[in-house]
């Protein structure tokens, strides 16, 4: 099976005009940041932010729904997200922080979370 074990498959697209308006596709992935940030379910993220000139995603932190739309869209490259995870717990104090990464990065994630 291409997609492993899983119970469902869906498809969802964000209702927030603000969001779809600055999104790749359905937005679906910034219209849960904002909701978990919104509702105190994390207090920050870490994203892949506006690329530089050479077209490389910055991994950023945001802490706010204005941020995560900011960051919003589709990066066409790789963007070493996890980089700034050490950023988002020292420098912002943040102990609830949702990450937006790759399949491969969040396995990196969960292995260095189980040491």
């Amino acid at each position: 099976m291409p997609l492993g074990t899983y119970k469902e498959a869906l498809s969802a697209r964000s209702t927030d005009k603000k969001i779809l308006d600055v999104s790749q596709d359905g937005g679906i992935v910034s219209a849960l940041l904002c909701y978990a940030l919104d509702e105190g379910i994390i207090e920050g993220a870490v994203v892949a932010g506006t690329p530089d000139e050479d077209w490389r995603p910055i991994p950023t932190v945001v802490t706010s729904s204005d941020e995560v739309i900011a960051a919003a869209g589709t990066k066409y490259s790789m963007s070493p997200t996890l980089s700034a995870l050490k950023e988002a717990t020292r420098q912002y104090g943040l102990e609830k922080v949702g990450v937006v990464s790759t399949p491969c990065q969040t396995q990196g994630l969960r292995k260095a979370q189980s040491n």
